[in-house]
C-alpha cells in the first residue's frame, strides 16, 4: 500500500502558535503607530496654532489688537471668540472697530488711541 502520510501535528501546532506571536507583534506595532500619528497631529495642531499666533503677531490687524490689549486685556478673547463663531451669525461680524482704521498720520493715530476706553 501506500506510505502513512507523515504526522504533522507538532509542526502545524509550532507554527500556529509562532504565528499568533506574529500577529501579536504586528498588532502592537500598529497601535504603536497609531500612537505615534495621534501624538503627531497634535504637535502638527500645536505648531499650526503657533503659525496662525506668529503671523497674527506680524499681521497690521493683530499689531493693533496687540495695541488694543494694553486698555482692555480681554479683547483678543473677544476677537477670537467672533472669529471661531462667525457661522452663527446672519451677517458677517467685524472685530474691534479700531483695528479697521487704516491712519497714517501720527497725531490722529494718538487721538484715536487715547480716545479708546
Amino acid at each position: 500500500g501506500a506510505p502513512e502520510p507523515p504526522d504533522n501535528m507538532d509542526e502545524m501546532a509550532r507554527l500556529k502558535v509562532a504565528h499568533n506571536e506574529k500577529n501579536m507583534e504586528l498588532l502592537s506595532a500598529e497601535r504603536k503607530k497609531d500612537g505615534l500619528q495621534e501624538q503627531l497631529r497634535g504637535q502638527e495642531g500645536a505648531l499650526a496654532g503657533a503659525e496662525r499666533r506668529l503671523k497674527e503677531i506680524d499681521s497690521v490687524r493683530g499689531q493693533k489688537i496687540n495695541v488694543l490689549m494694553h486698555k482692555n486685556p480681554r479683547i483678543k478673547e473677544g476677537d477670537d471668540w467672533l472669529t471661531a463663531h462667525a457661522n452663527l451669525f446672519h451677517q458677517p461680524v467685524l472685530g474691534p472697530i479700531l483695528t479697521l482704521i487704516e491712519c497714517d498720520d501720527p497725531n490722529h493715530q494718538n487721538y484715536l488711541e487715547q480716545t479708546y476706553p
